[in-house]
């Protein structure tokens, strides 16, 4: 299999290409890796592969068929939360039932199995 790349998960992709650079740039931005080591990410966890490029498409891809996309969103959601200032405790109180209820009650929006 020439000319293929292939994860973990099974998953094959074509190789890289500068159109296929540009496109990732333009959809995840300039910022962020292409990408990471593996080690990085052993090391770091997952935050690492999620300011990456190729490894957090991969991820999404492998969440995707797997059908667990609403485990991305709500880390994403969870995230946020962790870095916004709330200007009195009733805001943050309804942020983080906002996020129990999407994720973590039964029929829940995006409920996390």
């Amino acid at each position: 299999m020439t000319g293929v790349a292939r994860t973990g998960w099974g998953i094959t992709f074509a190789p890289l290409t500068v159109a296929s650079t540009r496109k990732l740039h333009a959809l995840l931005g300039e910022n962020c890796p292409l990408d990471v080591p593996v080690r990085d990410v052993e090391q770091q966890g997952l935050r690492v592969l999620l300011q990456s490029k190729l490894p957090q498409l991969y991820f999404c891809t492998y969440l995707l068929r797997s059908y667990h996309i609403e485990l991305l969103f709500f880390v994403g959601d969870v995230q946020l939360f962790e870095q916004q200032v709330f200007e009195n405790d009733e805001d943050l109180r309804a942020a983080a039932t906002a996020i129990f209820d999407d994720y973590l009650t039964r029929d829940g929006a995006f409920e996390v199995n």
